[in-house]
């Protein structure tokens, strides 16, 4: 059986599904209050908030609340129809027939038939929209509450006029007002996933999240017309486009509305955000301030005008047809350019010159490719910058769609591109953007090293001195980094660091990052990332690749190295949210498998291969070679740590096929992946091999981070003795995860049960879980073998209790000790005792003898490894 309301098909699926979420805390905080387990003298509750909050729906849970606790209840919604008709809103629970001479004598009637239908029970009435009651039924409730009578939920949307009884309610203390907001981004996620009864992925849960603003009725809107057999992006945004019931949802909406209305939300919704003074232009006063009025458009604190609901602007601009949005488009460009275009509007008003069929100067459309391209925006791009190339010949156009076609696969078109820009160039300007555009093809792409460094010597040919020629120092220092040559990056960097600000510092404080990261000099890696981020936020998005996400991804690496792993994982996460909510693959691709990293190191690398999985597609699909690579090694890495042999040696093959290849600095991984795999298939002895041969390799390539971890390795093999003295020379005047690494190596060695210690606690602490894991199991069995059996019980439940933070996988998993985790009885006990109660409390409160709660305490003392109740807090970790 299924109803149509507001142009939305409604399923029992639906109704299942039909639950609160992201409301515990009101639902809490005023249950007590409407089923009078309460003391409070208050006597109900006002919801009050936007359309589609979801205020109805907490008021109906609170007054079911109240029929399950015995109350007599009713809910009674008002509506416009109904506010001429006394006590017309109540119809529905009153007898057939009820009339009265006067107003007064109906007041006294409906009070007595509500009373004799209560029978003695609580009353509880719940109102919906009291915005719209008559005046009767206003007095009506008034009275109610005042009288002590019945207890009331109602609501009303924000904004609206409320009747002067009812506002008089909660003036005097009578009722509480309560502002209901929208949903939060994770219960906003939860509702749709309980709609669809299946999990979101990412980046369609990021695009619900942006479409609905956690608005509940928009997130079912939008969410139920998808079907629950496509929660994905392409799912929902198919349906944005081509669903006639979401477009009569929000036509509902808008019913009322003259054209003149609907014009202006037209206009607003395929430009916004739109500056006032513009909008003021196109729409008229008295229509601007009726749709602000109406809530159905913002004007934000930063002097923007935006629609309301970002669902109303998405299903307006795809409903829109051709022709009428190409004259608003033409509309908003004569209004902008009339203004005078500022740099944040280059990209918006050249699109709308070109979607409008205007004319504009080829300096405005080049500048907004440019933008649009290194903000991923890669089809606006190439519109913008082959209009310009194809109609003026313009060089620069050719480099920025030339970019372009590059990023997104057509080989060819570019290749012809490159032939027809060389023949063209004439100064010394465009000549250096071929270069930079050969080179970023040569090494970037195709893993081409020739052709990058006779690029980069063409373009040092093609300058003498300056800015320009300080460009092309900032690429060999890129090209010197990435190829681990760390001594003639820093060179460079310096160099360009001490000079001007522009492309080329930016450009250096990138590659400075990546060959300080290499070279094992975190400290100076984040001084980088502070100067390359100060510069973005300083002049915006300058050079490709070099968006928000970048400055968080370069600091893993250098996170990692601190001993910083949870503040590692927490910056991969963020970038990689960042990356999702721009929706270009190449960032995300880059933020997904460098989060892989870190998850690898804080033990969890079957959730760093989930996320590392995707990105060797996307640059696949665009014949990026060396990006391939890259996102493969880090895939192998986490895969091969994960113990997912399959994956790992299909990954390592692949590599295998992308020779040669100009990126050298992050091999390690796949020494790492290499021995990691060779664990995985039960072959120690290759494991060390190929950890030893790694570990030789990034100390002949002078990056102490591999090597360090290399050798570590090597630890649960049986080698410490073998790598300890390495390990702590590496750790010499660097400490962070160097030294945790040294420590474990040498605690191991040495049977040291106190240093072990420490390091799990210091491993736990860091947030490298699978390590502290290790790490005390080596603690136990050290322990063991020293004859403490206490200790080594210790340490073995504190393994049990860390595990749960951990996989149990290829470098995390523990070696042999007998886990003897406590009962539920006896950790009951223990935390009782370790709270400081006696053996006749816990008894008494447990409803046991002394005696027993003795023995549970001697066998809790036994497990854990403690001889009093001292001990018991730190032994259970409270």
């Amino acid at each position: 059986m299924s109803d149509r309301r507001h142009g939305l098909t409604r399923t029992p699926a639906d109704d299942a599904a039909r639950r609160l979420v992201g409301r515990d805390a009101l639902l809490e905080e005023f249950g007590d209050l409407i089923t009078g387990a309460s003391t409070s003298a208050e006597r109900g509750v006002v919801f009050h908030g936007p359309p589609g909050v979801g205020k109805t729906r907490l008021a109906e849970e609170l007054v079911a609340l109240a029929a399950a606790a015995g109350c007599w209840t009713a809910f009674v919604r008002s509506r416009p129809n109904s506010i001429d008709l006394p006590l017309g809103v109540f119809a529905p629970i009153f007898p057939e027939g009820m009339d009265a001479a006067s107003n007064v004598a109906l007041l006294v009637r409906a009070r007595a038939e509500l009373l004799a239908a209560a029978a003695g029970r609580p009353i509880v009435l719940g109102v919906d929209d009291v915005h719209l009651l008559d005046a009767t039924s206003a007095v009506f409730l008034e009275q109610l509450v005042s009288g002590g009578i019945a207890t009331v939920v109602l609501t009303f949307r924000s904004n609206e006029w409320v009747p002067h009884a009812i506002g008089d309610l909660w003036h005097r203390g009578d009722l509480r007002l309560v502002p209901v907001d929208s949903l939060d981004r994770s219960a906003t996620v939860a509702m749709a996933e309980g709609l669809l009864g299946a999990e979101l992925d990412p980046d369609a849960a990021e695009l619900v999240w942006r479409l609905t603003g956690g608005n509940p009725l928009f997130v079912r809107a939008v969410v139920l017309e998808s079907g629950p057999a496509a929660p994905t992006r392409e799912a929902l945004e198919a349906v944005l486009g081509t669903s006639p019931s979401l477009s009569d949802f929000v036509a509902t909406r808008l019913v009322g509305l003259d054209d003149a209305h609907r014009d202006a939300l037209r206009v607003v919704a395929l430009g916004e955000p739109l500056g006032l003074s513009t909008v003021e232009a196109l729409v008229p006063d008295d229509v601007l301030a009726s749709l602000e009025a109406h809530g159905y458009l913002e004007h934000g604190p930063d002097g923007d005008v935006r629609l309301a609901h970002p669902l109303f602007g998405e299903v307006l601009r795809r409903s829109t047809s051709r022709l009428a949005a190409r004259a608003v488009y033409r509309r908003l460009a004569a209004a902008a350019i009339d203004r005078g275009v500022g740099p944040a509007d280059v990209v918006r008003v050249a699109a709308w010159v070109v979607d409008g069929g205007s004319e504009a100067s080829p300096r405005l459309l080049v500048d907004a490719a440019q933008r649009a391209m290194h903000s991923w925006d890669v089809s606006l791009s190439e519109r913008l910058a082959r209009k310009v190339w194809e109609e003026h010949g313009d060089i620069e156009a050719g480099v920025v769609l030339a970019n372009v076609l590059d990023d997104s696969g057509d080989g060819d078109e570019v290749s012809d591109l490159l032939a027809e820009l060389e023949r063209r160039t004439v100064d010394r300007p465009e000549r250096l953007m071929v270069v930079a555009l050969q080179f970023r093809n040569a090494f970037w792409k195709q893993g081409d090293l020739d052709g990058a460094r006779a690029a980069l010597e063409a373009g040092e040919a093609a300058v003498a001195d300056g800015q320009p020629a300080g460009e092309v120092r900032a690429w060999w220092s890129s090209f010197h980094a990435l190829r681990a040559e760390f001594d003639r990056c820093r060179e460079i960097v310096d160099e360009l660091l001490a000079g001007p600000t522009g492309r080329s510092t930016m450009l250096a404080a990138f590659a400075g990052a990546f060959a300080e990261a290499g070279a094992g000099n975190p400290e100076r890696v984040m001084a980088h990332v502070d100067r390359l981020e100060a510069e973005l936020n300083a002049v915006g998005d300058q050079v490709a690749l070099f968006s928000s996400e970048i400055p968080p991804v370069l600091r893993i690496p250098a996170l990692l190295q601190l001993g910083r792993v949870a503040d590692a994982v927490s910056a991969g996460e963020t970038a990689l949210a960042t990356a999702r909510s721009g929706g270009a693959p190449f960032p995300i691709g880059q933020c997904e498998y460098t989060l892989a990293r870190a998850l690898v190191w804080s033990g969890r690398p079957r959730a760093a291969a989930e996320h590392a999985r995707h990105a060797p597609a996307i640059y696949r699909s665009t014949g990026h070679r060396t990006l391939e690579r890259l996102a493969l090694t880090n895939l192998a890495f986490a895969a091969a740590a994960s113990g997912d042999v399959a994956l790992a040696e299909a990954s390592l093959a692949r590599i295998g096929e992308l020779e040669p290849h100009t990126i050298v600095l992050f091999d390690g991984l796949i020494w790492l992946a290499r021995g990691d795999l060779a664990v995985a298939q039960h072959q120690p002895a290759h494991a060390v091999e190929h950890y030893g041969c790694g570990a030789d390799w990034a100390r002949a390539t002078g990056i102490p981070f591999d090597e360090a971890a290399l050798l570590h390795r090597q630890v649960a093999l049986g080698r410490a003795g073998a790598v300890a003295d390495r390990l702590a020379e590496l750790a010499d005047g660097r400490r962070g995860m160097y030294g945790l690494l040294a420590d474990h190596a040498r605690g191991v060695r040495d049977g040291d049960t106190d240093l072990l210690g420490r390091t799990a606690e210091a491993f736990n602490a860091a947030g490298a879980h699978g390590l502290a894991v290790r790490a005390a199991s080596d603690t136990s069995e050290a322990a063991a073998r020293s004859g403490d059996r206490r200790a080594a019980t210790r340490w073995a439940t504190r393994v049990y209790d860390w595990a749960a933070s951990a996989e149990n996988t290829v470098v995390a998993t523990p070696s042999a000790v007998a886990i003897v985790p406590l009962s539920r009885r006896e950790r009951e006990v223990a935390e009782m005792a370790a709270a400081g109660l006696s053996s006749p409390d816990i008894a008494e409160r447990l409803f046991l003898s002394s005696r027993t709660v003795e023995n549970h305490l001697a066998r809790a003392f036994t497990k854990l490894g403690v001889r009093n109740r001292s001990d018991l807090g730190a032994a259970l970790g409270l």
